[in-house]
């Protein structure tokens, strides 16, 4: 119920507007948020580094308008890239892309957005990173998917996102598994449509365990998305008895959450990355971000509607 509340608050476009442009804001964007700069996403995945966690970085931009657009913005996630090469990060960095960004929804989308993938997938390559596609809406589950496979023909270094919350990812989830390729596995939700995707909690959680069991048990370099305290014991235990080297899947976590978590599972020497989102587009990731821990921005949001008052 909290999280409707929250929700429907900062779906409000007078919220959004105070929100991006108080101190206070800014202040609630910067536990979740690198910053705007490439720099900011440096400093960042450096201060992770010290602390013992990797890091997949994404550059916050709009979906592309144009092919003009679309170049444009593969052009910026490779100036991303090369620039934390050149801070001497690129070694076992993640680069996260959505592909709505480089041309996914344009008209003949699926090609534009495999040839500027490609470009970047080569860079990052050539900088010892790798490259994890993000899931978006329903719609583009397919042809994602279709990109990432054929991408993979060509590059070791990509990976796809499955969400356990569709009611296709346990087939995608096995398939992607026989190909021993790099798989992330999040909840997700994006759709509440019963003929599509489980619509009660305990149900994707049931079909995240199991699609953990099917990507564990494979060749698969397996990337467990989220901070569900049962699923990362599940994710542990599933690890331990498919024989898993420590080295050969990972937790990812957000910026800024479960910092406690992060650092108890980087004891127990499991590879632990965190997603360090930079970019001047950050009202949408610190809006999720609030969504799913509520009970966070309490006092945030009333000192801002006291100085707004």
């Amino acid at each position: 119920m909290l999280r409707k509340v929250v929700q429907s608050v900062l779906t409000n476009a007078r919220v959004q507007s105070l929100v991006e442009t108080s101190s206070v804001g800014e202040a609630t964007a910067a536990q979740f948020i690198a910053g705007s700069h490439v720099n900011d996403a440096v400093d960042a995945v450096r201060a992770l580094k010290d602390a013992g966690l990797l890091a997949t970085v994404e550059r916050l931009l709009e979906p592309a308008a144009d092919e003009t657009d679309a170049r444009s913005n593969a052009l910026s996630y490779i100036d991303c890239i090369r620039s934390l090469a050149g801070a001497g990060l690129g070694h076992d960095l993640d680069i996260t892309i959505q592909l709505s960004t480089i041309g996914l929804a344009l008209p003949n989308g699926e090609v534009i957005a495999t040839e500027n993938l490609s470009k970047i997938c080569q860079d990052a390559q050539d900088a010892q990173m790798s490259v994890t596609i993000g899931m978006e809406q329903l719609s583009d589950v397919p042809t994602t998917l279709r990109v990432a496979h054929t991408l993979s023909e060509r590059f070791t270094n990509i990976g796809i996102t499955l969400q356990s919350s569709l009611l296709r990812s346990e087939q995608d989830a096995a398939v992607f598994a026989a190909s021993g390729a790099r798989v992330r596995l999040c909840k997700g939700a994006f759709t509440k449509d019963p003929d599509h995707a489980y619509v009660d909690q305990p149900e994707i959680d049931k079909a995240f365990v199991r699609e953990m069991r099917t990507l564990l048990r494979s060749p698969a370099y397996v990337m467990i998305a989220t901070h569900d305290p049962r699923l990362l014991q599940i994710g542990q235990a599933l690890a331990l008895r498919s024989g898993r080297t420590k080295d050969s899947f990972e937790f990812q976590m957000y910026l800024g959450v479960r910092k406690d978590e992060q650092q108890r599972l980087v004891g127990l020497n499991h590879r632990v990355r965190i997603h360090v989102p930079f970019g001047e587009q950050w009202y949408p990731v610190v809006a999720d971000r609030l969504v799913r821990q509520p009970k966070s921005i309490g006092t945030a949001f009333g000192s801002l509607i006291r100085r707004k008052s």
